[in-house]
C-alpha cells in the first residue's frame, strides 16, 4: 500500500497491477498474477505486485500513476514505468517478468547498468545544483507548452478549413439538387415505381 510502495520498490525492476475488487477482467487474472508473484518473491532484482485502487489507503498512490482503468499493468522503473499492452495470462506475463525483472533499472541509484548515453546525461545532471535543474525543468516546460499550442492552433485551422469544406459540399450538393429538379425527380420516381400497390386499384377502402 501507499505506506510501503517505496519501501519495496526501491532499486528494483517491477512489474505491478493496479486494480479495483469490482473489476471482473481483474479477478480473471488474479491467479495467474498470484502464480508468477510467488516466482519472484525472492528475487533481489525484481518485484511483481499490485495496489488495491479501491482502498481509501491508495488512494493519492492509483492517482500520482494516473491510473484510470482496471486492471492497468506498468512496469520497469517505478519513478517513470513503462504500461504493459500485452496478454494477461499467465505464459506470456511470465515470459514478459523474465525478460524485464532479471536486471536492476536504469536509474540513479544503478547508475551503472544503465545504457552509456544515459549514464552520461544522468552524471551531468546529478552534477549541477537545485536552481540549475529546476530552470532546466521550467525550459523543459516551456517547450512542451509552445508545441502544445502550436498542436491547438494546427488543429483548430485544421478544423476551420473542414468546415469551410464541408459548407462548399453543402452548398454544391443544395445547387445540384436545385438545378436538375432532383426533388421532383425522386417524387416521379416513387409515382410510377411498379413495386408499389396502385391505390386507385385497389378500391376505397379507408385505412
Amino acid at each position: 500500500d501507499d505506506n510501503n510502495f517505496l519501501e519495496k520498490v526501491q532499486g528494483k525492476s517491477v512489474f505491478i497491477k493496479f486494480y479495483a475488487p469490482w473489476c471482473e477482467h481483474c479477478k480473471a487474472m488474479e491467479a495467474d498474477w498470484e502464480k508468477i508473484a510467488q516466482e519472484w518473491v525472492s528475487s533481489k532484482t525484481g518485484l511483481i505486485a499490485q495496489v488495491d485502487c479501491g482502498a481509501e489507503v491508495n488512494e493519492l498512490l492509483c492517482e500520482e500513476y494516473a491510473v484510470d482503468s482496471y486492471p492497468t499493468l506498468l512496469y520497469g522503473d517505478a519513478f517513470s514505468p513503462e504500461i504493459y499492452e500485452d496478454e494477461r495470462t499467465y505464459e506470456p506475463m511470465a515470459a514478459f517478468a523474465q525478460q524485464h525483472l532479471n536486471q536492476l533499472p536504469c536509474n540513479i541509484k544503478n547508475i551503472d547498468v544503465c545504457p552509456e548515453k544515459a549514464q552520461k546525461v544522468l552524471r551531468e545532471l546529478l552534477a549541477k545544483s537545485r536552481d540549475e535543474l529546476e530552470d532546466l525543468e521550467v525550459q523543459v516546460d516551456t517547450e512542451l507548452a509552445k508545441a502544445e499550442t502550436e498542436y491547438d492552433e494546427e488543429v483548430s485551422r485544421i478544423n476551420d478549413e473542414y468546415q469551410k469544406i464541408l459548407d462548399k459540399l453543402n452548398a454544391q450538393i443544395q445547387q445540384i439538387r436545385e438545378e436538375r429538379h432532383y426533388k421532383w425527380l425522386q417524387m416521379v420516381l416513387a409515382e410510377t415505381d411498379e413495386s408499389f400497390p396502385d391505390l386507385d386499384a385497389a378500391g376505397s377502402d379507408e385505412l
